[in-house]
């Protein structure tokens, strides 16, 4: 909630308008879609395990022609978050963004 509240304030001041979610990202739905997502940290925070099922939530969330903008961590780790998200990796796990 206090991150929500602090983008917010920030959207406010800077006049900015956007719909600010707080959800489990698996629990989300959105039926109107976005034209951008961006992805900063998430992925790294979820067990590699399930990364299909949020590389599917993603496109599900993409309006036509959306735009998904990504910030991958690469920080060696494998068995605890947050994970690594090796580049080779992340562009087989989203082969349709260019």
């Amino acid at each position: 909630p206090s991150a929500v509240r602090h983008l917010q304030a920030e959207l406010l001041q800077r006049n900015l308008i956007a719909t600010v979610h707080q959800s489990d990202v698996f629990d989300f739905d959105d039926e109107q879609g976005f034209d951008f997502i961006y992805e900063q940290t998430c992925l790294c925070a979820i067990s590699p395990t399930r990364w299909q099922e949020y590389e599917r939530k993603l496109l599900q969330w993409l309006r036509p022609h959306g735009q998904l903008l990504a910030l991958f961590m690469q920080s060696g780790k494998r068995t605890e978050p947050p994970y690594s998200c090796e580049l080779e990796e992340m562009r087989t796990l989203f082969s349709y963004v260019n």
